[in-house]
């Protein structure tokens, strides 16, 4: 285990209620980023923080005793891209069963087919 972790913040927002929230990765090895932890922000401490100044790439998953979004629960994340015009590529929770995806931030309509391979964040320290 490293004694300095590289650990990082991204802003999300809740499918349900379309309120903010924090989760956070930490870089497990050479560019895997793991969710390990959820939590409720206000977008303005968010921007203040500087949760979306640091673009990380590699590969993202879930840890087991990550607690899900703060306010629905969903296990998952998502990013609003895929082949649409109107892609804000920001992160919102999401059903692991779901395959259609409805962005919190800007109502875009996502199929889900593929994996994460960039996010916006911010350093955690």
């Amino acid at each position: 285990m490293m004694d300095n972790p590289n650990v990082v913040v991204i802003i999300a927002r809740c499918s349900q209620t379309k309120q903010s929230f924090g989760i956070r990765l930490e870089e497990k090895s050479s560019n895997c980023w793991i969710a390990d932890w959820a939590f409720p922000v206000q977008e303005l401490t968010a921007k203040k923080e500087g949760y979306d100044n640091t673009e990380i790439v590699g590969s993202f998953s879930v840890d087991t005793a990550y607690p899900g979004c703060p306010y629905c629960q969903h296990q998952s994340f998502c990013l609003c891209g895929g082949n649409s015009f109107f892609k804000c590529n920001k992160v919102g929770c999401n059903d692991d069963q779901a395959i259609d995806y409805i962005c919190p931030w800007c109502n875009n309509k996502v199929i889900i087919d593929g994996s994460i391979t960039s996010l916006r964040a911010g350093d955690d320290r």
